[in-house]
């Protein structure tokens, strides 16, 4: 008898503890504000869908995403009610980005990641500025460090001098950009450095008399563009060392 009444006794005295811990989370107080930790499931109940802790509705310290499957997505570092840190991975644990969120908006740098033979490597290095494109966007090879083309920004449109690299560092391409449209001059090289082609963008299109040269420096042939049309031939028939779509940083 005195076994039995101490067996109920332990379990009672484990089972309380639990259903304590269990009914403090996901708590809000009399004003309806969050409080204490949170902890969201996927449908079903059963894989966690984030996890951390609020103060007063406003989310504190550090908070874990997860993937559908249960691997770590993100972890997101709150250090005040404006200003949060975040590192995002893929489903195999590697690091895929990080930087900084000022009011749930991107801001100063963004570092995204390759791998190259297991190696973290530098794939590109993004500037906002609350939440808007700014400064020069860099995109990089393989190697993480040979700088593959650079496109600037200002209020979250190109503006200005984009250019693309060889991988040896020589320049490839440079073209003018005014509130995300092509405009102005364009040239494209060889890799020994020697002119490709040299012409003018108004409006996003080719305009105006271009000139086309051969890998050894002669030119090859001139025409001249309106509305986007050669009168030598459609611009879909010419060869086209660069194409324009090559400078644009992938999405995110």
């Amino acid at each position: 008898m005195h076994t039995l009444f101490f067996r109920i006794v332990l379990i009672t005295l484990l089972f309380v503890p639990l259903q304590n811990i269990i009914s403090q989370t996901n708590q809000t107080d009399p004003k309806g504000l969050k409080q204490g930790e949170w902890k969201k499931y996927y449908e079903g109940g059963k894989t966690p869908k984030y996890e951390g802790q609020f103060k007063d509705n406003q989310p504190i310290g550090v908070f874990k995403y997860y993937y559908p499957s249960g691997k770590l997505r993100t972890i997101l570092t709150h250090k005040n009610t404006k200003t949060s840190y975040a590192k995002d991975f893929d489903a195999n644990g590697k690091l895929l980005a990080e930087g900084k969120f000022t009011t749930e908006k991107r801001d100063s740098t963004w570092i995204y990641y390759q791998y190259v033979d297991k190696q973290k490597k530098t794939l590109t290095i993004e500037e906002y500025k609350a939440g808007k494109k700014v400064g020069i966007w860099k995109t990089f090879y393989a190697d993480g460090k040979s700088l593959a083309r650079e496109v600037p920004y200002t209020n979250d449109k190109k503006n200005g001098t984009s250019k693309q690299y060889y991988e040896s560092g020589k320049l490839k391409v440079s073209m003018q950009y005014v509130n995300d449209k092509a405009e102005g001059k364009f040239t494209s090289y060889f890799p020994n450095a020697k002119i490709a082609e040299i012409g003018m963008y108004k409006g996003n299109m080719r305009a105006a008399k271009w000139q086309v040269f051969t890998i050894e420096g002669k030119l090859d042939y001139e025409e001249t563009y309106r509305n986007g049309q050669s009168n030598r031939r459609k611009l879909e028939d010419l060869p086209k060392p660069i194409d324009i779509q090559e400078l644009e940083t992938p999405n995110r």
